[in-house]
């Protein structure tokens, strides 16, 4: 993008030579193919900070780290680049707050193993609808969780609670097994009961008959 007195010109420069009337004029380059912007850092057992990058608060009440990346393609360079200070910072910012919104609504499990795709897909939604109402001229392409786990100094913790929630669904898998398996028998032998009683009854019911005859 060409500027003259800091204004950027009205055409788009495209790769090559360009004859610049220096000092007056100058360039800013423009990457137009798709970018990756990751976001997330592990935090530390010396990082008591809840608003380091990535750390994010469940619906649940869980703490969370939530690696992830957002593949976006510039559209409009010069939107890009005047429209908003900063524009890789502020899609930085405008990604994690996206992140943020939508953890902080869903539970732990979520993020952890059941939804991340949808989590992802409604993340995606709100950074490009926000970087929109910027004119930012960028396109966000995809959000991906590359990784999310609870911080170190919890996660045993957080693993045993994991571990009783699975172990309380196999007993109650085991139970509803045991019951159908015991009901399935008592039905079995509910209808073998009424067979010979029907037998039973068909037999009284034949002898009266002959002793009348």
């Amino acid at each position: 993008v060409e500027t003259r007195f800091g204004k950027p010109k009205d055409a788009v420069s495209t790769e090559g030579l360009h004859v610049m009337l220096w000092p007056v004029e100058s360039v800013e380059i423009v990457k137009i193919r798709q970018q990756q912007l990751n976001i997330g850092v592990r935090s530390n057992a010396s990082s008591t900070s809840s608003a380091a990058t990535g750390v994010m608060l469940t619906g649940d009440q869980n703490i969370v780290n939530v690696q992830f990346s957002v593949l976006y393609t510039v559209t409009d360079p010069k939107s890009f680049l005047f429209n908003i200070e900063a524009p890789v910072e502020t899609l930085q910012q405008v990604s994690e707050s996206a992140m943020r919104e939508i953890v902080g609504r869903r539970p732990a499990q979520d993020i952890f193993r059941d939804n991340r795709q949808q989590i992802a897909t409604e993340v995606q939604t709100i950074i490009q609808s926000t970087m929109d109402g910027y004119g930012a001229g960028v396109a966000v392409n995809a959000v991906s969780i590359e990784d999310a786990a609870p911080p170190r100094e919890v996660a045993d913790a957080f693993d045993e609670v994991q571990r009783a929630e699975q172990d309380e669904d196999r007993f109650v898998s085991e139970a509803n097994q045991y019951a159908n398996q015991k009901l399935g028998a008592a039905r079995g032998q509910a209808a073998q009961i009424v067979e010979e009683a029907n037998g039973y009854k068909s037999r009284v019911v034949n002898e009266a008959r002959g002793e009348a005859q």
